[in-house]
């Protein structure tokens, strides 16, 4: 292969990659896809997007609540213990700002109740190349 036609190649991967999203778009599809798995109760999905400190810390907090040191365990039962209202609300939350610094990121999510509209942060932080919840809604 001639080094022209090596260095085309390499530049439309180069290209093909930076247009597969932006870094807000990632951190936006790690939140969404985190509030969607808390809401179906798949603890696994959802702790998959927790980074390994979060899922620890988390699963000490609510220990006491939920009886299980299994973070997919936890989530599940928590969502059950939550009741519809809760899982309403997070099912319609709205991302409406997102703020990235280096492997940090800020989301400010909206959500609507029957006591009118509240919001909440969301901390995310890279973990092996992946952005990872460090703080849930609601929690910080």
């Amino acid at each position: 292969m001639t080094r022209r036609v090596l260095s085309a190649l390499l530049a439309a991967a180069a290209l093909a990659a930076a247009g597969c999203g932006s870094t807000t778009d990632d951190v936006k599809s790690t939140v969404n896809n985190y509030l969607k798995a808390f809401v179906n109760g798949d603890g696994k999905t959802a702790c998959s997007l927790m980074t390994k400190d979060t899922r620890t810390q988390f699963v000490v907090r609510v220990r006491q609540i939920v009886h299980t040191t299994d973070c997919a365990k936890a989530i599940a039962s928590l969502r059950s213990k939550a009741g519809g209202q809760v899982a309403a609300a997070l099912r319609d939350a709205k991302i409406t700002k997102v703020q990235v610094s280096g492997i940090n990121a800020v989301v400010t999510l909206t959500t609507k109740t029957s006591l009118g509209a509240s919001t909440s942060t969301t901390l995310l932080q890279k973990e092996d190349g992946n952005w990872r919840i460090t703080a849930a809604p609601g929690t910080q």
